[in-house]
């Protein structure tokens, strides 16, 4: 279903919040401050007559601060070689929520860079047959630079250590230029707490074992009615890693 000529609007415990406005990307926002921990509901109308709605959504409480280490040259994680790495380890425990989610990307944001590579003593989850454990990455308003969801019991010891890729290549000075060697000195850490409906969607009817690696997942969970989808709650901090 096409929305992008949807008339959407948000409750907010129940009474008339805002009209959303369609921006850049086709990307519907609210001109007003959604608040934390508190019960939203989406509802839209299409040019036809249509009308769709979600089930009340609680958004998460403010993330407090994170704990972190920053090492700027850390190295390869698989060769000890070259410098071409940062390393960041980052400490979950005062988070209070169980769903979590984070974000790396380059401050300022650059051009025409992908989103930044990184290895961390994650990755393993994404193979594992316990579905709690994938870091899925739903598409989201940031479309360069993916948020990974992850479940705060997948994590070892409540800490993860990132390696990102400092050296990228991108167009640094207009779009005509050629691709040029860009050296990333700054990361924008960005996390929070994530509601439960984005591990219901990404989860529910999920292969198990070594067919998750064949397969889609079957999405068939929606918190809509009238539409398929999800609609969740999402709060976050960030932190400039330099």
């Amino acid at each position: 279903m096409d929305i992008l000529d949807a008339t959407l609007f948000l409750d907010e415990n129940g009474n008339f919040f805002d009209s959303l406005k369609l921006g850049p990307n086709n990307i519907y926002f609210s001109t007003k401050k959604i608040k934390a921990n508190s019960v939203y509901t989406l509802k839209g109308r299409l040019p036809d007559g249509h009308l769709f709605y979600s089930a009340n959504v609680r958004t998460p409480p403010i993330p407090k601060p994170l704990a972190y280490r920053l090492f700027r040259d850390a190295g390869d994680p698989s060769s000890s070689n070259n410098d071409d790495y940062v390393k960041v380890e980052v400490d979950w425990s005062s988070l209070e929520g169980n769903n979590l989610f984070f974000r790396f990307e380059p401050f300022p944001k650059f051009p025409f860079i992908s989103d930044v590579y990184d290895e961390s003593n994650l990755s393993i989850f994404g193979f594992q047959p316990d579905p709690d454990c994938l870091i899925s990455t739903l598409p989201s308003h940031t479309r360069s630079f993916l948020n990974r969801y992850l479940r705060r019991s997948c994590v070892p010891n409540g800490q993860t250590t990132f390696w990102l890729n400092k050296t990228n290549y991108g167009r640094v000075t207009g779009v005509t230029e050629p691709m040029e060697k860009v050296v990333l000195t700054k990361f924008t850490l960005s996390y929070g707490l994530v509601s439960e409906e984005v591990f219901f969607f990404r989860n529910i009817s999920s292969p198990i074992g070594i067919d998750r690696i064949f397969q889609e997942p079957s999405r068939n969970y929606t918190n809509l009615t009238g539409a398929q989808g999800v609609v969740f709650g999402q709060s976050e901090n960030h932190i400039l890693l330099q």
